[in-house]
């Protein structure tokens, strides 16, 4: 189920073009005054938020395929009816007399022929009752909804949304969205599942968006084998002072299995099938694939990074083979400052070196976790990705480089002098003896 290296870079690539990328923060979301509206919890997936004079409902069905419909009462009695998709309905009555005005395809008017139209009786109904208003609020799994009005008799159906995009309500916190289509999953050699597992693994561990996600591994058949016979194998109370015949058996319980999955440092090492809930980004699937939303500073990281990983794999760095696993903070700040400096997709410079040598998985993941415990930086400051069978880059934000190289450099010249003024009163103190 794993990527292969080729197929790390092409998901890199992709992410790399800013052409993917989509803003879709809705100014007009966070300016309505329906979401300041006191809100009635969720009941069957379907919220109901009530205007402060009980006049306007929004009614909002978040179960797949859900829309929302929008009720309001003016001063002069006129009801207004709207869907996500902005299609709207006047509805006027005086007397017998009602007049109907619709704006927007997509809705239809009929009178309402029995009570049990409105399915109140049936099992699971997403149904929303507004008394305020005579109203009753039905909504189907296809995205249509039906508004039944007790006073006019009247049943008006409101087709699915337009589009995707016409939701009332936006989805998360995150606005910057990529999305990737299966025929490109296809093309790169991946199933849907690998596309959507190696991309979440990429964007979390190898670009240190989220590098604490929970991960967990195919079984180690040995491992596993060596806990299951643990398992199966009795063991006796040796506590026990009767008839050896009586003796209770030690209850075992199955519990944290983490130990027994495979070891990985790579996301092309990775085999299993999941990877938890990430809390700085989100995954969603869309009609032709899966969409990746962040926030504006991760979208900035993984621009920055993919800028600088496409021109390392162009040979803008010459490769280095000084480097070995255990790396130190000061062997770190020394690879880079004798790497070259480049410039990321807004120009801001890096210090970059690619590294050439055995086991440069593990080393950039040694570096990625220098970079955070050792020096503070987060995605938008460092990058190590393993890129290649025994070749990744390491680049780090040129003016985080110089301070921390300035600040290290200060740090070793106090300590030596402090060992160096220890040895001569040390030294002083002998002689006097």
């Amino acid at each position: 189920m794993g990527i292969t290296y080729q197929q790390k870079r092409q998901i890199l690539a992709f992410m790399s073009d800013r052409a993917h990328w989509e803003n879709v923060f809705n100014m007009d979301f966070f300016m309505d005054e329906r979401r300041k509206w006191q809100s009635s919890g969720k009941k069957n997936g379907i919220t109901v938020h009530t205007s402060p004079d009980k006049s306007s409902f929004l009614i909002v069905d978040e179960n797949e395929g859900g829309g929302a419909i929008t009720l309001s009462r003016a001063e002069d009695r006129q009801l207004r009816i709207s869907d996500e998709s902005e299609r709207i309905m006047f509805l006027s009555q005086e007397g017998q007399n009602l007049e109907i005005k619709i704006e927007g395809a997509g809705t239809d008017v009929s009178d309402m022929a029995s009570e049990k139209e409105i399915g109140l009786d049936e099992k699971d109904a997403r149904v929303v009752v507004v008394p305020e208003l005579a109203a009753y609020v039905r909504f189907y799994e296809d995205g249509s909804k039906r508004v039944f009005l007790d006073d006019a008799s009247r049943k008006i159906t409101f087709d699915p949304p337009l589009n995707e995009r016409s939701r009332t309500l936006q989805e998360g916190r995150y606005f910057h969205v990529v999305e990737f289509d299966l025929d490109s999953a296809e093309n790169w050699g991946l199933s849907p599942v690998s596309a959507l597992i190696g991309t979440k693994l990429i964007v979390s561990k190898d670009l240190s968006i989220e590098p604490d996600i929970r991960t967990f591994n195919d079984l180690d058949p040995q491992k596993a084998q060596e806990y299951l016979a643990y398992l199966l194998r009795d063991e006796w109370d040796e506590t026990y002072s009767g008839p050896w015949q009586w003796r209770p058996k030690k209850e075992k319980q199955v519990g944290d299995i983490s130990h027994l999955h495979k070891h990985w440092v790579d996301t092309t090492e990775y085999e299993g099938h999941f990877v938890g809930l990430p809390k700085q980004f989100y995954v969603r699937k869309t009609a032709k694939g899966f969409a990746l939303a962040t926030s504006l500073d991760n979208r900035e990281a993984i621009w920055s990074q993919t800028a600088i990983l496409n021109q390392t794999i162009d040979g803008a760095a010459k490769p280095v083979q000084l480097v070995r696993p255990n790396l130190s903070p000061r062997t770190l700040l020394h690879v880079l400052n004798h790497g070259e400096t480049i410039e990321d997709h807004r120009g801001r410079e890096w210090k970059c070196a690619v590294v050439e040598t055995d086991n440069t998985a593990t080393i950039a993941n040694e570096a990625r976790t220098l970079s955070r415990e050792n020096f503070g930086l987060t995605a938008c400051h460092f990058s190590a990705v393993n890129y290649d069978r025994n070749t990744c880059f390491l680049a780090m934000d040129a003016q985080a480089h110089e301070r921390l190289t300035l600040a290290y450099d200060a740090t070793v010249e106090v300590l030596h002098r402090f060992t160096s003024g220890a040895s001569a009163r040390r030294a002083n103190w002998e002689n006097v003896s």
